[in-house]
């Protein structure tokens, strides 16, 4: 079952239209070097993890402006894409994975995931599984959020493909959230594992990890004998607004 977002929710507006800009370089984890508005500027990289094995220098992003004097850089980059600069119609992949619980929260109260958790409107944020992660509780079922950018299921360039992969990050921490998570909830509530990605991406499967499978699996695994539901949504992006695309649940079979 796939569930397209039909119904007549707003998106989520941006306070001002994001900027296109050209990356020429990822300085170090927080900073990439940006061609914008015909100036080299510093933009903040909200991201610290790797995005999806990708070299993106050369490739167009979108930057939304940093409000407030403390900020060290004027803009953050919001997404990155696979296109050419030059290329119209672009497909952009949102990299502030921060963002994605707030999206999340949009559409939950406003009954878009309503093939998930049902008509209830009642959001409760709580951490139910560990003292940095905030889950939500919607009627009865206890739903939390990942926000995953390591391997992105969709055609690459071959020339945006790096020489050496960067190895595969730690489950442990997630199996602890995981785990958690149906420890602190009744056992009459349901619990949700809402898989997120702000672009639209094909439905996931563990095969495509290839050698990162033996990470994945045991997480698979460990949700299977939890009791708890995956469910994949996608996002889509561009320069005005973000909006729910799709989302559909995930079997954890190969």
């Amino acid at each position: 079952m796939e569930v397209k977002e039909l119904m007549e929710i707003a998106p989520i507006y941006f306070s001002e239209p994001l900027t296109e800009g050209v990356i020429l370089a990822r300085k170090n984890p927080f900073i990439m070097v940006v061609q914008v508005c015909g100036q080299t500027v510093a933009c903040h990289c909200p991201t610290t993890w790797h995005i999806g094995n990708l070299e993106v220098a050369g490739r167009p992003c979108l930057l939304s402006k940093n409000a407030g004097t403390d900020r060290k850089t004027p803009y953050t980059v919001e997404a990155v894409s696979l296109n050419q600069p030059e290329d119209p119609g672009k497909q952009w992949i949102g990299i502030n994975l921060t963002a994605a619980n707030r999206y999340v929260e949009y559409y939950l109260e406003n009954g878009g995931f309503a093939g998930i958790v049902g008509r209830a409107n009642r959001i409760h944020r709580e951490r139910l599984s560990g003292k940095a992660n905030l889950d939500f509780v919607v009627g009865g079922a206890a739903l939390a959020v990942k926000a995953p950018l390591l391997v992105l299921g969709l055609d690459v360039p071959a020339e945006m493909r790096v020489a050496v992969e960067k190895p595969f990050p730690s489950t442990e921490r997630f199996l602890r959230r995981i785990t958690a998570l149906r420890e602190s909830s009744p056992a009459s509530r349901r619990v949700v594992l809402l898989t997120v990605y702000l672009y639209d991406r094909p439905k996931f499967h563990i095969s495509e990890y290839g050698g990162y499978g033996g990470a994945v699996r045991p997480v698979a695994a460990r949700s299977v004998s939890l009791g708890i539901e995956n469910w994949q949504a996608n996002f889509v992006l561009s320069e005005q607004c973000v909006r729910l695309d799709r989302y559909m649940p995930l079997s954890t079979a190969e």
